[in-house]
Formats: C-alpha cells, structure tokens, sequence
C-alpha cells in the first residue's frame, strides 16, 4: 500500500467519522430524554414546594414507592392542604398537610408518604390545593 492510498483512506476514515459521531450522539440523547420522568406541578398560589423526592423502600416485606414532599404556606393566614400524586402508570394517592390542625404562615412541613406500588414512576403530576 503507497502513501496515497493511506493518506486517502485517513481522509475517508476522518470524514465518516465526522458524519457518523454527530448521529450516534444525537440518538444517545434522544434515549437519554426518553428516560427522564414526565413531571407536572399544580399548585395553589398558597403554597411553594420545598422538597420533592421519591424512593422504593421495604414496607411489609417488599419495595413501597415512597414520596417525600415538602410544602411552605406562603399565605398570610394558616391553612390545611391537601398533596395529591398521579403517578404517570395508573395509581394515585393523597396526605393532608398537616393532618391534624393548619400549617401556620411562614411554615414548612416535610411529609412521606407510601403507594402500594412497587416500582419507580415513569411520571407524575403533584397537586397541591387548600382543604380548609
């Protein structure tokens, strides 16, 4: 093989690598959307999150999807509120924040709460509206 014939080959080997690195980069950041969690807020007005996270932990033997959310009452007056989670698959659940009594003006509460659902979400909407 001449010197030619690498040269051109080098060419060819830089310039397909050029086209080709571009599209497997784009298509590993499709997949990489693809698998982040679809996730909706609807809150009141009255409320800012503080902490939204979720987890599988053992509950009765096996996994448990677990939330662990946190809500500050923004308002001016003390209320009750109420957590809603929709997951993306089907199943849903509810807490009042805080269960007994209002959550003061100017207050953070943090809570966990279980679903009988032993898998991570693929999505999910969280609403937050006032149950007073």
């Amino acid at each position: 093989m001449g010197k030619k014939d690498k040269k051109g080959s080098m060419v060819v080997y830089l310039i397909l690598s050029l086209f080709i690195f571009p599209v497997l980069a784009c298509s590993q950041l499709e997949k990489k959307k693809e698998s982040l969690p679809e996730i909706v807020y609807d809150l009141t007005p009255m409320v800012e999150l503080t902490k939204v996270s979720y987890f599988l932990k053992k509950l009765e033997g096996s996994p448990k999807l677990f939330f662990e959310i946190g809500i500050k009452n923004v308002s001016k007056e003390s209320h009750k509120f109420r957590v809603t989670v929709f997951l993306k698959e089907g199943p849903s659940g509810s807490a009042l924040y805080p269960i007994k009594g209002n959550l003061d003006s100017n207050k953070e509460l943090v809570q966990n709460f279980p679903f009988f659902y032993d898998k991570l979400p693929k999505g999910f909407t969280l609403t937050v509206e006032t149950y007073d």
